[in-house]
């Protein structure tokens, strides 16, 4: 039995409500900062969810108080106004723009230059996305948010290499742990991925349609600290996954769909 909403659940959704049918006739925009933080952000989940959140309500929610923004799919929101988000939300921890194909590199530059605490970034679906999103302006230090970074995802960005993430992406993020480069077809080559499997610490990795993934890169080191391994759609057999499980001890899940080269099921959970 599902627990019956809180009183600020239901404030919010009334809310949503109002926001949706009658706009600025019902609502008072500039009322919405007061807010409190956790209102505010469930607030712009409903908003997006049913694809209802608009330019003239984002610059209200976007507060010094805001620590998660998820804007996944919201297509419509212009970048005269994403452009904001970095310097408006300073404490920002969580920001996720997949999807949203109006991102570019002036944007994501701009929230890792101003959001310190950023623990959490993802990009998958943003085209527009490349390696100088993470690159530092010139003699200057890595960017203030890649600094606390655990997880980034860049699935679908394409314009990504093997060199922006090695030399702006690991150098600047000592402390990232779950990496997602699903459909980066051109980044993740096998000697990438060696680098990727063994290297850096990562606890999560995600190489899934990577078409040029081999067994080989399971072969190459000794361990790995992999707790989660994604590889659908790749050319990776029974004998990279064998490798691999000898070589990561703390690995609980591997996902291997549509990998024809590998027998039995496509999600193996180690028990």
């Amino acid at each position: 039995m599902e627990a019956a909403p809180s009183l600020l659940q239901l404030c919010v959704q009334k809310l949503a409500q109002s926001l949706i049918k009658h706009g600025p006739k019902r609502v008072r925009y500039t009322t919405l900062s007061a807010l409190p933080r956790r209102a505010l952000e469930a607030l712009l989940d409903i908003l997006v969810a049913k694809n209802a959140l608009n330019d003239n309500v984002l610059p209200y929610a976007l507060t010094r108080q805001t620590q998660k923004l998820g804007l996944e799919g919201a297509a419509q929101l212009r970048r005269c106004v994403l452009s904001t988000i970095g310097r408006s939300c300073p404490n920002l921890c969580v920001l996720d723009v997949r999807t949203c194909q109006q991102v570019d590199n002036k944007i994501v530059r701009d929230v890792l230059q101003h959001c310190e605490r950023l623990e959490i970034l993802r990009l998958d679906g943003c085209p527009r996305i490349s390696d100088s999103a993470f690159a530092p302006a010139l003699w200057k230090p890595p960017l203030a948010g890649l600094l606390g970074l655990r997880e980034l995802s860049v699935g679908k960005c394409g314009q990504i290499t093997a060199e922006g993430l090695m030399g702006y992406v690991f150098k600047g993020a000592p402390y990232l742990r779950t990496l997602g480069l699903a459909y980066c077809h051109g980044t993740v080559t096998d000697e990438v991925a060696s680098e990727l499997l063994f290297q850096f610490g990562l606890q999560a990795l995600d190489l899934s349609f990577c078409s040029q993934l081999s067994d080989l890169p399971f072969e190459a080191q000794p361990n790995s600290l992999l707790r989660e391994l994604r590889l659908s759609s790749t050319n990776v057999s029974d004998r990279g996954l064998e490798s691999i499980a000898k070589r990561a001890p703390q690995l609980e899940v591997v996902d291997v769909g549509q990998c024809r080269l590998v027998s039995g099921s496509p999600l193996l959970t180690k028990t």
